[in-house]
């Protein structure tokens, strides 16, 4: 006889777990009710089909014991199940009394899921596990038991195979007309659970793509452009009303690179300077991104560290009158610069001079999503620039708080800044990333 277990669901994660469909991926927002909807169709199968194995797939194994202990909390499985977790054992496993097993695995290292077959299989936030992992490893043990997939993510961007593999095919059926696959697409704005201030909320601090990706559960284009209404944001201002303080920031270049120096206005978000210049020494360099930082009284120089270019921050420091802060580039680091900037963009507090390789260059700058998923920034060549002039920019607006922007910096320890660049956690004004 069946064991019975009573889950209470909204209508629209009803009519995914109604679904007669063989395979079935729902892509939603944050805080949507993914793991509940999956937990309960998982629990309701285990607890239907005696005897079955389940698998509930995470990319990290610190996510599928995320899943493991709510399943227990919520669903008040205790009472009807068997279940062990010790330090002993990696596998985190549920057994209900009819001996069906829900184990909790993680896809990181995908070949060691070969082998064995499923009789449904649950993939959670399939936005972060590699093509190969489904294709490779979890797909080919459906085959024999003919078992079920059932699925959640936030969409990732059109290049990922959650796109491609799922989305773009859904509808289908299988030789005998059955439903093969169905996806669902639920902004996170249909949880009755979250306040409608705390999304407006939202809307107005997060960057427009993450907002449109990560609540309203849109699928993004590979290649995004990131800053919009570039001429809204152009504007002539006289550097002498300005009443500063300023930071410059740099971008050095390489062999065909050029050195991007702007310098920006901390309180009203404004560029009163870009500049470039290739195939310049570098000791003259020092020394011109020196007198611009003196001639504007510049409190800070932002300046590129990473790699070789370590090597340009002690001369800067000796010959600038300013504190110099290196900036060490690395993919997360850059992401949240650029995401820093555009909430601050977004939010019209920066503007730039019209007509300068500036604007083209952020014109052209674009959040590219690969096959993995993996979201990175990038500036393509411009017409006539190489994306220079755009991170020095970026690297001075990370000086730049996201809020109660335009203000005053009065009262603001320049010490609180180490040796290492990083502005400590008693920060008042300054948000650096």
């Amino acid at each position: 006889m069946p064991t019975k277990v009573s889950i209470d669901l909204l209508a629209n994660q009803m009519e995914v777990a109604a679904s007669k469909a063989r395979m079935r991926v729902m892509f939603s927002g944050r805080r949507w009710g993914k793991t509940l909807t999956l937990s309960a169709i998982a629990i309701k199968y285990a607890c239907d089909n005696a005897k079955s194995l389940i698998w509930w797939c995470t990319p990290v194994i610190s996510q599928g014991r995320e899943a493991y202990d709510f399943i227990l909390r919520i669903h008040g499985i205790e009472t009807i199940v068997d279940f062990k977790k010790t330090a002993l054992n990696p596998v985190m496993r549920i057994t209900l009394k009819n001996r069906s097993v829900i184990e909790f695995r993680s896809t990181e290292v995908y070949n060691n899921l070969r082998g064995g077959a499923l009789n449904l299989l649950v993939l959670d936030e399939i936005r972060d596990m590699r093509a190969e992992a489904w294709h490779a490893a979890l797909r080919p043990k459906l085959m024999d038991t003919g078992g079920l997939m059932i699925g959640a993510t936030t969409p990732i961007g059109k290049a990922h195979f959650s796109y491609t593999d799922f989305w773009k095919r859904r509808g289908e059926k299988d030789e005998f007309g059955n439903p093969l696959l169905e996806c669902w697409k639920f902004p996170a704005t249909q949880n009755p659970f979250v306040p409608p201030q705390e999304f407006e909320e939202l809307r107005k601090t997060m960057p427009e793509h993450i907002y449109r990706q990560e609540i309203l559960a849109e699928f993004l284009d590979s290649a995004y452009g990131v800053f919009v209404e570039i001429e809204a944001h152009e504007k002539e201002i006289d550097p002498t009303k300005l009443r500063g303080p300023f930071v410059v920031g740099v971008d050095w270049g390489q062999a065909r690179d050029y050195t991007g120096i702007v310098v920006l206005d901390c309180c009203s978000g404004h560029t009163v300077f870009v500049d470039r210049y290739r195939r310049v020494k570098y000791d003259v360099l020092y020394r011109y991104v020196a007198e611009v930082a003196e001639k504007f009284k510049a409190a800070y120089i932002v300046a590129d560290a990473s790699g070789t270019q370590k090597q340009a921050i002690d001369p800067l420091r000796t010959l600038a009158s300013c504190r110099v802060i290196p900036f060490l580039a690395t993919n997360t680091r850059n992401n949240d610069m650029v995401n820093h900037a555009v909430v601050l963009w977004d939010g019209n507090r920066l503007t730039i001079p019209p007509g300068t390789v500036l604007s083209d260059e952020l014109a052209v700058l674009q959040l590219d999503v690969s096959e993995q998923g993996t979201m990175k920034y990038v500036v393509p060549s411009s017409r006539d620039g190489h994306g220079d002039v755009a991170r020095a920019w970026l690297y001075a607006t990370t000086m730049l708080r996201e809020r109660r922007m335009p203000g005053s910096l009065k009262g603001y320890d320049p010490g609180r800044i180490n040796k290492t660049g990083m502005v400590s956690s008693e920060r008042k004004f300054f948000s650096f990333a």
